[in-house]
């Protein structure tokens, strides 16, 4: 059995409004949980499916995390009382809220597929980001079903409600790599931003983002380190550097987020 969790801010707050704010909450909660099933961040509230022998546990990290956000952002009463959790007793019920989860920003009207919601589980499911919290094969086998074309099945049922589309959208296909360009650049840095759930702007700062951009526009037809120096602000030998070590493990990806513009909203489009 399963329990569904709910946490809402005090109105008017909107905890979840600003990315940065949304992504650090998004790293805690996704640490503080390594057996959630689904989760989102909407604006002004929470959704976590977890298991039901872990409720007490489940309990006091949420409010421990509730109190690290309003810590964090200086406000004070920023939570209403958390309820007891609803009980989702069989893999029927459980179908049914796993698909209510990746919905709620759609009926929300704040995006009009799921797989366009950066702070959602549901970009995990469909292994369209590095971050691996949430993997097919535990959603498979939580609902007794085949590992074996379980993300066709599960986005085709997800996506044909009428708060989307009632014939359905598309799987995530990966672009194929060439060796001449034809995704532009911008195309390729706001895929790899997308795959880390960071932004573009990361690009000039050390970290996970440059090595994964990098790759990907060097298998995109883009192989002028001098070019891509720039872009990161290093000098062209830093880019020599990053080739001659292994793709990073994001690449599978980044390339999903390059073939589905869903997938790579702009900056201003991830401030949910």
């Amino acid at each position: 059995m399963w329990n569904h969790w709910v946490a809402r801010a005090s109105t008017p707050q909107e905890p979840f409004r600003d990315f940065e704010s949304a992504r650090w909450a998004w790293l805690k909660m996704c640490d503080l949980f390594p057996n959630l099933l689904s989760a989102v961040l909407m604006p002004n509230h929470l959704h976590l499916i977890l298991p039901k022998d872990s409720e007490k546990s489940d309990l006091s990290k949420l409010t421990g995390l509730l109190g690290s956000i309003s810590s964090r952002q200086h406000i004070s009463a920023l939570w209403q009382t958390v309820p007891p959790p609803a009980l989702i007793p069989d893999k029927h019920h459980l179908r049914r809220q796993l698909r209510y989860v990746a919905l709620n920003p759609c009926r929300k009207k704040l995006c009009s597929d799921p797989l366009e919601w950066y702070w959602s589980t549901y970009r995990e499911i469909m292994e369209c980001t590095v971050e691996s919290s949430v993997k097919p094969i535990r959603l498979s086998k939580a609902l007794n079903e085949s590992e074996i074309g379980f993300k066709v099945r599960f986005h085709d049922y997800v996506s044909s409600d009428p708060s989307v589309s009632v014939t359905g959208t598309q799987l995530p296909r990966p672009t194929i790599p060439k060796i001449l360009a034809e995704q532009s650049i911008g195309e390729i840095l706001a895929a790899s931003a997308a795959a880390l759930r960071v932004k573009t702007s990361e690009i000039k700062k050390k970290g996970p983002l440059r090595p994964l951009f990098v790759h990907l526009a060097s298998l995109y037809g883009w192989h002028r380190p001098l070019f891509l120096s720039q872009i990161c602000g290093v000098i062209p030998r830093s880019i020599y550097f990053i080739l001659s070590h292994d793709p990073p493990t994001g690449i599978a990806a980044a390339e999903l987020c390059l073939g589905d513009q869903r997938l790579r909203a702009k900056d201003s489009l991830c401030k949910i």
